[in-house]
C-alpha cells in the first residue's frame, strides 16, 4: 500500500527504526478490528502480530483466533510516544492510511477498540458499549481497550463480556441486545 500520507508526519520522526506497522490476520470474512495504538512489543518487532493487545484478543479464542476471523489493524500506525502531542494533523494522516485499509479489504463489521471509538466517531467508547452503528453498509461495534486488563480488573470484565457479545453477534448474524443507530 502507498504509504504517502506519512511523508513529514511529525510521528514518524519519533518512529526512526519503522513506522506504518502492517494489520494481520484474514479479510475472508469481512470483520475488522481496529486496535487503538500500537504498543511497545508490536513496534520493536515491527509486526503487530507481536502487540499485547493481538495477545490478549488471542487469550479469548471463543474456538478460533480472531486473526482466522479477521483483519486486525490499528488506528494509529506508528507507535506514540510521550514526547509528541498526537494532533489532528497525525489523527487524520493515520485515519487516511485506516480509510484505504477499508477500502482495500471492504469489511461488513467494525470492531474499535478503546480510543479508536472517539477517534472515529467523535464519541467516547463508553458511550457506544452495547450500540451498533450502521453507516455506508458497515456494521460499526464498540468495546473497550484489552489494555485495560493493565490497570482496571473490573473493566477488563466488562471487556470480556463485550467481547464475547460481539463474537457471537457476527458469527450468528443476531444484534439482540444491541442498539442499532443508522446514520
Amino acid at each position: 500500500m502507498d504509504c504517502s500520507v506519512c511523508d513529514d508526519c511529525a510521528l514518524r520522526l519519533f518512529n526512526s527504526k519503522g513506522h506504518n506497522i502492517q494489520g494481520i490476520g484474514t479479510a475472508l470474512y469481512g470483520n475488522m478490528i481496529i486496535l487503538p495504538y500500537i504498543d511497545k512489543s508490536a513496534y520493536k518487532l515491527q509486526r503487530l502480530d507481536y502487540s499485547k493487545l493481538v495477545s490478549i484478543l488471542c487469550d479469548f479464542p471463543m474456538g478460533e483466533l480472531p486473526t482466522d476471523y479477521a483483519y486486525i489493524t490499528s488506528i494509529i500506525k506508528c507507535r506514540e510516544t510521550i514526547n509528541l502531542e498526537m494532533t489532528d494533523d497525525i489523527r487524520n494522516r493515520c485515519i487516511t492510511y485506516l480509510t484505504k485499509e477499508v477500502i482495500e479489504f471492504k469489511p461488513r463489521t467494525i470492531l474499535c477498540l478503546g480510543n479508536a471509538a472517539h477517534q472515529l466517531f467523535n464519541v467516547p467508547v463508553s458511550k457506544l458499549i452495547d450500540k451498533i452503528i450502521v453507516s455506508n453498509g458497515i456494521i460499526y461495534f464498540f468495546n473497550y481497550s484489552p489494555g485495560v486488563a493493565k490497570y482496571d480488573a473490573d473493566k477488563f470484565e466488562e471487556f470480556k463480556q463485550h467481547y464475547a457479545k460481539y463474537y457471537s453477534a457476527i458469527k450468528n448474524k443476531n444484534y439482540y441486545g444491541y442498539e442499532i443507530i443508522k446514520v
